[in-house]
């Protein structure tokens, strides 16, 4: 067959060294060189024609040139993509066929077709991922020069193999008339003082170091790539607040995936994502990690959680935990992840551990979303399901309390749990899933409290502390999702 491939420009894009105070260079290794790599570097060959067996072979160098011990983490990532048509009317993208793998040591495989063969196979061995999984990441430990020794280097070799695997045809070849796809690369380097250094303070002085603080205006936001871009990573607690400053700004992620790839503890007062000004409208993927020590206690908008308000967007695979307590009287919405959720919104699989507490009136309050927007009145269909609720709320004064969400205007409500304490609103409604309006709520539980009230109505009872305890109580649970052993609660699996 005869195949009309075409001409892609692959960069290095984005290039991006976060270090904070440590001293650490990444080097681009070719001829015997050792070039340091910037923001503009090319480390893939421009113009290069992708098709099937075309490789590329990228060696690096990670070196430690400090005097404290750090952790790097080393990763690659499309900075943007433009997809296209395949000659069989399909629509694909170049991330989805083109592979790489990260491989220890200064590897040459040759050049000429036994160099390109020799170069794919071995990314087949230390098992390849396509660029649009963005899975790979390479980590280690550098220690300073003048401590290092064999088991404690001071600097480490990488090799990038990225090809098309020779099993590719037609299905990423682009239809003549149709855009051409593109798609650019960049590096990204994080160095984080690792907590162990060995000295004269000896082994374990700064056990408590910890990764340093980049502000909001972190490289993780490039407004010149913000319209071609699909997929985002977020690392620390720097790139989420890049998120929340990007969507302020009116950046609002739609037909955006963000990942979370890692454990983020925050460390100070935090600002919602999104209000109702400027929603957060993309996908936010914990991955099955978790946000922690989410604090708010002094907010400047009238919708309270780790996001404020989102609005035909899906939060999903995340814990909470942490404590907003909030009496500013501008407050309306308060919820652990979601102050409000508007539009077609879905929130799956959440672990929400933030206690709420506040003295308010006339405030909508839930234990994950503050309140489930106004389907009667908007029109919107929002989704909760397979959400659990261990955080505690007091809030007396409250108009309503629920401890998955607070009043439900329409939308639905599946598998859900609550767990924590919530007490009794002396001033509104108060139950421990919900307070529903013309919604639909189905397999729902709460502990200690009516779990669903349809006003002052029990629709569905408490669960005893004994039932809840008992697979058999929840039947309809998928158990690829939940945890269910005899005498434990409920857990979701991540």
């Amino acid at each position: 067959s005869t195949f009309a491939w075409f001409t892609d420009s692959v960069t290095s894009g984005k290039n991006t060294i976060i270090a904070g105070n440590l001293d650490v260079e990444l080097y681009n290794v070719t001829g015997g060189k050792e070039d340091p790599v910037t923001e503009k570097t090319n480390l893939f060959i421009e113009g290069a024609l992708w098709e099937p067996g075309h490789v590329e072979v990228v060696n690096l160098k990670i070196a430690n040139l400090g005097t404290l011990a750090l952790t790097y983490k080393l990763g690659i990532n499309v900075a943007s993509e433009t997809g296209s048509v395949n000659v069989y009317g399909n629509p694909f993208k170049l991330s989805d066929y083109i592979k790489f793998a990260l491989i220890d040591g200064n590897k040459e495989y040759g050049t000429g077709a036994e160099g390109r063969a020799a170069a794919i196979a071995a990314a087949d061995a230390a098992e390849p991922v396509a660029l649009s999984k963005l899975t790979v990441d390479e980590s280690a430990v550098l220690y300073p020069k003048d401590k290092s020794d064999t088991d404690k280097p001071s600097e480490k070799y990488v090799t990038l193999v990225v090809y098309m695997p020779t099993t590719v045809d037609n299905k990423a070849n682009y239809r003549a008339g149709e855009a051409l796809p593109t798609i650019e690369l960049g590096i990204k380097l994080i160095a984080t003082q690792t907590p162990f250094e060995s000295d004269s303070f000896g082994e374990d002085y700064d056990t408590s170091a910890k990764e340093d603080v980049i502000t909001g205006t972190s490289d993780w936001f490039d407004e010149d790539t913000y319209n071609t871009a699909t997929k985002y990573k977020v690392d620390n607690a720097s790139d989420l607040i890049a998120l929340q400053n990007a969507v302020a700004e009116g950046h609002d992620f739609k037909d955006k995936t963000i990942t979370l790839e890692g454990d983020i503890t925050l460390s100070n007062e935090w600002t919602p994502i999104g209000d109702s000004d400027n929603p957060f409208a993309g996908t936010f993927n914990g991955n099955g990690n978790a946000v922690k020590n989410l604090s708010i206690t002094n907010p400047d908008k009238p919708e309270v959680g780790l996001f404020g308000t989102i609005k035909d967007a899906t939060v999903e695979n995340v814990v909470v935990t942490g404590s907003i307590d909030v009496n500013d009287a501008k407050t309306t919405h308060i919820g652990g992840l979601v102050g409000k959720m508007d539009g077609k919104s879905t929130i799956s699989k959440i672990t929400n551990e933030v206690n709420i507490t506040s003295e308010l009136a006339d405030i909508a309050v839930g234990g994950i979303i503050g309140e489930m927007g106004a389907a009667v009145i908007n029109g919107n269909d929002n989704t909760i399901e397979n959400c659990l609720n261990k955080g505690n709320i007091n809030c007396p004064n409250a108009l309503c309390v629920g401890g998955i969400t607070s009043c439900v205007y329409g939308g639905k409500l599946d598998k859900c749990v609550n767990l924590g304490e919530i007490k009794e609103s002396s001033s509104g409604m108060t139950a421990g899933i919900a307070i529903v309006i013309n919604s639909t709520v189905t397999n729902c539980y709460s502990l200690n409290i009516s779990a669903v009230k349809d006003y002052s109505k029990d629709v569905i009872p408490q669960t005893t502390d004994e039932d809840m305890r008992k697979p058999a109580t929840f039947v309809d649970f998928d158990s690829d999702v939940w945890n269910l052993v005899n005498g434990e609660y409920p857990s979701i699996k991540y």
